[in-house]
């Protein structure tokens, strides 16, 4: 994996915000992004193009949150 990273990644300038990538994809052609399509959403009307989603192409995402065992959240996040 290494080996990938500095192959093909490690030179690139890539954008480090999901803001700063939905720009680069207005900007250059031929480019492809992998994105919460909630967050570019709420993102789109300050583009300067449109964009559009692969339909029916998924990517699944899940969020884990570690939190002590008898911490004060957890009342909060049973109730979530």
């Amino acid at each position: 994996m290494k080996e990938v990273y500095i192959k093909y990644i490690q030179n690139q300038d890539l954008p480090s915000t999901q803001r700063g990538a939905l720009k680069r994809l207005c900007s250059v052609e031929k480019y492809a992004l992998l994105a919460s399509l909630h967050t570019t959403k709420s993102q789109a009307n300050q583009l300067s193009c449109p964009i559009i989603s692969i339909p029916k192409q998924v990517y699944p995402a899940f969020t884990a949150l570690a939190i002590r065992k008898n911490s004060s959240y957890l009342g909060i996040i049973d109730f979530l």
